[in-house]
């Protein structure tokens, strides 16, 4: 049986002091795993926040899709956002859609306008 397709080209690792997740997400296997609620396609929208070397705070917005399931529900763990207990590494199996200067988390979960707009759109 083949295996289904799988975005191996777009990842990103980054050391964060901050994470944010906007949308529905599940815990997904027990790695500190999460993927997007719903079916393969939905998306979800991830802030990370980091540090420069000067102190400086810079944040990336991704839109995470969520990617297809193996067969008998079975995923492939680095299709989904990574977050490992002991480290502050995140890996994004997306590249970023777009970088700000500061920390632009949001505390109410209003996501910005043009993130709101990617996570719509095809």
């Amino acid at each position: 049986m083949a295996r289904p397709a799988i975005n191996a080209a777009e990842r990103t690792v980054l050391v964060y002091v901050r994470l944010a997740f906007y949308g529905t997400w599940e815990y997904a296997g027990g790695q500190n795993s999460f993927r997007p609620v719903g079916r393969e396609g939905t998306r979800a929208a991830l802030a990370v926040v980091c540090e420069g070397a000067t102190g400086t705070e810079r944040t990336y917005w991704f839109v995470v899709r969520r990617r297809p399931d193996l067969p008998q529900s079975g995923f492939v763990t680095t299709d989904a956002v990574l977050v490992p207990p002991d480290e502050n590494i995140v890996y994004v199996p997306e590249l970023c859609f777009k970088r700000d200067d500061g920390d632009t988390t949001r505390c109410s979960g209003v996501l910005p306008p043009d993130v709101k707009k990617a996570l719509t759109s095809r």
